[in-house]
């Protein structure tokens, strides 16, 4: 099913976006081929053809000799406004109430959906919105199921409807880059969340490990099934996504750190002399790459240890005999060895701290003391085997192995981590604007994936619906202009073969944004323009109303008050070319003379032609006035002193004659 139309009589709902902007009493057509209007007044429902409405035409011709397995695009729908109109709460409200499955109380609306295989329409209401009549335009040759379908909040057998039926066969999607910590973010099984807030909640691990780095973990690894699996298909069909496999990275690199040792412990200074005499018995071979490295990587695993072990003892349960008596036990173990080799050393002694029959040393320690024995042997075969390229402190992986050296060292590294970390992974000479384009296409990927993997388990929680609602709030975030420009178009491109199915399916598209390259690719009737007025959110609906979108010139876009208000210049320029303006206007020639400096100054930098010959024009023409005022004031000053002059010669023709 396509969405075609909503009607809210509020967005609020009981959940926690409560607080958010309110929508009520509006519509919001997503650019089918008829467009509908509910009059509120009239209890009517009016519909009308889409005049610019083009069948397939997001459809891009493809070069894949399989063309008809790869999923179609019916529909892309953008949502713009000014921040705090509604944007991501138009998103969320559509999760909520829309996907199908979700037990639960559903505010009061109207749907309209398209069913493309039977090409008839539906309208799904709730029972308190009445609908009297529904009036078509002239011409409009529209097949709508008979009768309409209602819902209401009432429960039966204790529990509320699991949603529209006819969305059965729909799974929502959501992608954000996003990271706001909002908690709600769920997922089920029509609708996959491979938004940041989603997926990073759910990066978590029995001992507390902190999300960030599980998540970072689970992203990269996406990360690399992506640029493993989909180059070798997209760049020999795609020449479209030329481009985007030149940016995708080669290597992984993974950096080893340590920190430092800071405790209030009254044995601190025992355990500060302990891991100085640790380090000095490593012998530091610099000839072999290997040895400097694992003596390099040996001393962070000894400090990581201690930091985590004196981190976890810290704890209140902990009283001082008890951390007396773990310490004691932790280091004479380390202390009554015979073994002279470092390495063994540190290995027995951790052996004996996780396999030991102390009684003072709980299984948190153990395990501890297990992890990190287990990451330095699994790092040792790893490089011994050669399967890494060693660069000074820090590993090189190449894409083929990636994956399975990461899963032998992440169940080691997450449970040898409690509160530090001493590992991080990351793209060589990746910026973040390349590490969201990465994120945007392999979590799109990494879905498709498990449901391609899936699709012939019954019932397997990883397959897909034929019809793909697919949601993206902000997509171009992080993105350099020339990006955001293509962004659709690449969507175009990379979601029909990701999704491809044996089965017909079909993708709709709705994406929020605040970039007018979004816009430059949609046509006016396929965007939801919502503006601020007085406390609620409200839809600019009519044709007459909307800007021209598609193919539009960037500038122009800008230029509407959607985007930007009073004018495209910068408030803080705005400032001091009005500073500017107001001493050319309102000054006198002696304040100007005082701030010719900044005057000129400010008139060199602006970029802008017209306001920059505008205020020279003014600045000069101030000049030339002064100039005039100093001209006429200096020939009355002449003649003034030529008055004086021809007086004084009288007097002394006056003086001479007597």
């Amino acid at each position: 099913m396509e969405i075609v139309y909503m009607w809210l009589r509020s967005n609020k709902t009981n959940f926690e976006d409560s607080d958010e902007f309110g929508m009520k009493n509006q519509g919001c057509n997503f650019g089918g081929r008829f467009r509908f209007n509910y009059d509120f007044e009239k209890k009517v429902i009016e519909i009308k053809e889409n005049p610019i409405w083009q069948d397939d035409f997001f459809v891009l011709p493809s070069e894949d000799q399989h063309f008809n397995s790869l999923a179609r695009i019916t529909n892309v729908t953008a949502v713009v406004g000014e921040n705090g109109t509604g944007k991501t709460s138009l998103l969320n409200y559509m999760k909520r109430n829309l996907v199908y499955g979700r037990e639960l109380e559903r505010p009061e609306a109207i749907f309209i959906f398209f069913d493309h295989i039977k090409g008839k329409y539906y309208i799904y209401h709730h029972a308190n919105i009445l609908i009297k009549d529904i009036i078509r335009s002239a011409n409009c040759n529209i097949d709508i199921s008979e009768p309409l379908q209602t819902y209401q909040n009432s429960k039966i057998n204790g529990k509320f409807p699991k949603g529209i039926p006819l969305l059965k066969d729909n799974t929502f999607i959501f992608f954000s880059n996003a990271f706001d910590s909002k908690d709600w973010e769920e997922q089920k099984k029509n609708l996959r969340n491979i938004s940041t807030n989603y997926l990073f909640r759910e990066s978590t691990n029995s001992i507390g490990l902190q999300e960030i780095t599980m998540h970072r973990f689970q992203e990269v690894k996406r990360q690399i099934e992506f640029i493993r699996f989909f180059p070798d298909y997209a760049g020999k069909y795609f020449s479209s996504f030329d481009n985007l496999l030149n940016r995708l990275p080669k290597e992984l690199i993974i950096h080893f750190h340590s920190h430092d040792f800071n405790s209030d412990l009254k044995h601190s200074d025992f355990i500060i002399e302990f891991m100085e005499n640790f380090e000095r018995d490593l012998s530091i071979n610099y000839d072999e790459k290997d040895l400097y490295f694992m003596n390099y990587l040996t001393k962070i695993l000894v400090r990581h240890f201690i930091t985590e072990l004196v981190y976890y003892i810290a704890k209140p349960h902990f009283n001082d005999n008890l951390r007396t008596q773990i310490i004691s036990i932790v280091f004479e173990d380390y202390y009554n060895s015979n073994e002279k080799d470092p390495y063994k050393k540190f290995e027995e002694w951790l052996e004996n701290i996780a396999f030991g029959a102390h009684l003072a040393i709980n299984n948190v320690i153990k395990n501890l003391a297990h992890a990190v024995l287990r990451f330095k042997k699994s790092l040792a075969v790893i490089i011994k085997e050669e399967q890494v390229e060693i660069k000074g402190r820090v590993i090189k992986l190449n894409i083929s192995n990636a994956m399975h050296i990461i899963d032998e060292l992440m169940w080691p590294y997450n449970h040898s981590t409690i509160q530090n970390e001493f590992m991080t992974m990351d793209w060589r000479n990746l910026s973040s604007g390349e590490k969201a384009l990465l994120n945007l296409y392999s979590r799109f990927f990494y879905l498709a994936k498990l449901d391609s993997d899936n699709r012939k388990k019954a019932n397997s929680p990883h397959q897909l619906c034929n019809n793909l609602t697919i949601l993206v709030d902000e997509g171009e975030l992080y993105f350099h202009p020339q990006w955001q420009k293509e962004l659709i178009y690449n969507l175009l491109n990379f979601l029909p073969y990701a999704f491809r199915s044996e089965q017909i399916r079909r993708i709709q598209i709705i994406i929020t944004s605040n970039s007018p390259f979004i816009l430059s690719d949609l046509p006016s009737t396929n965007v939801i323009f919502l503006q601020r007025k007085r406390n609620e959110s409200q839809v600019l609906d009519g044709l007459e109303e909307q800007p021209q979108t598609f193919a539009a010139n960037i500038h122009s876009l800008l230029s509407n008050s959607f985007f930007i208000k009073d004018g495209l210049i910068s408030s803080f320029a705005k400032e001091k070319v009005n500073k500017v303006i107001d001493l050319l206007i309102n000054e006198s020639s002696q304040v100007i003379k005082e701030n010719n400096d900044i005057i000129t100054k400010t008139i060199d930098m602006i970029g802008e032609p017209v306001i920059k010959n505008k205020l020279m024009n003014m600045y000069q023409d101030k000049l030339a006035l002064d100039y005039i005022h100093m001209e006429s004031r200096l020939e009355e000053r002449i003649a003034e002193l030529q008055e004086q002059m021809d007086t004084l010669v009288k007097l002394n023709k006056l003086k001479k004659g007597n």
